[in-house]
């Protein structure tokens, strides 16, 4: 794999964009939620029937050198499987990330894409403190999208143009509620449509780190008050 810097990354031309097929998109389904079928987030299927289409994760582990997670899904007209995204954190070195953006829904989705390696987090945009989080990419439509969240809250998507209107919310199974697992919630307003392939990706990993920082945060905490109270 070729490595990008940062400032590369961010002043690279960004990768083409491929129309998705119409069919897809049922223009009645007014908020479309992509469900998971498990509570884990490295191992699950996300189905979203009005829009036909299904997304399979699975991670695998050597040793203690690596962890990959495979992004796949499932073209309903070919019956074929499509790579979308591989996610591969090492134990020491650095964390890769490879996105196809000719993924489920495009006219291209037979024909072999070569995938664009692209660190899609650059640790010089967003911010990722305990309990403030905000991460930045830039999508394979050119445009720059943003995951925010606030004290733990709904992680949401917003385009770098309309900072207002969420595109995507990512909500976390919530016991009292009977939300039962995970899922993506798509915005009314639309933007989302060449994108989903994006928001399914950067939305897992986003929200994993939100969570690692939010338990390390924690850590810290009860680490000063134990300092605290033995003062």
């Amino acid at each position: 794999m070729t490595r990008l810097s940062k400032r590369n990354y961010l002043n690279a031309a960004p990768p083409q964009a491929f129309p998705l097929y119409a069919s897809r998109i049922n223009p009645t389904s007014a908020r479309p939620i992509l469900k998971f079928s498990s509570r884990g987030l490295k191992n699950s299927t996300i189905t979203c029937p009005n829009l036909s289409i299904e997304y399979k994760i699975s991670t695998s582990r050597k040793w203690f050198r690596y962890e990959r997670t495979t992004f796949t899904c499932r073209d309903k007209r070919s019956q074929r499987r499509v790579t979308v995204a591989s996610w591969e954190r090492r134990t020491y070195g650095r964390t890769y990330l490879q996105i196809n953006p000719a993924g489920l829904g495009n006219v291209n989705v037979i024909k072999r894409i070569t995938p664009k390696e692209e660190d899609v987090f650059p640790q010089v945009s967003g911010r990722r403190s305990g309990f403030k989080f905000e991460r930045t990419f830039v999508a394979n439509n050119g445009k720059r999208y943003t995951w925010k969240s606030r004290m733990r809250k709904s992680l949401q998507l917003f385009r770098e143009d309309n900072p207002n209107a969420p595109i995507a919310t990512f909500k976390r199974r919530h016991f009292f509620r009977c939300q039962w697992h995970n899922r993506i919630q798509l915005g009314p307003a639309g933007g989302w449509e060449d994108i989903l392939d994006y928001i399914v990706v950067t939305g897992i990993i986003a929200h994993l780190q939100v969570v690692e920082n939010t338990v390390q945060a924690i850590d810290i905490f009860n680490s000063l008050l134990g300092a605290a109270a033995g003062c």
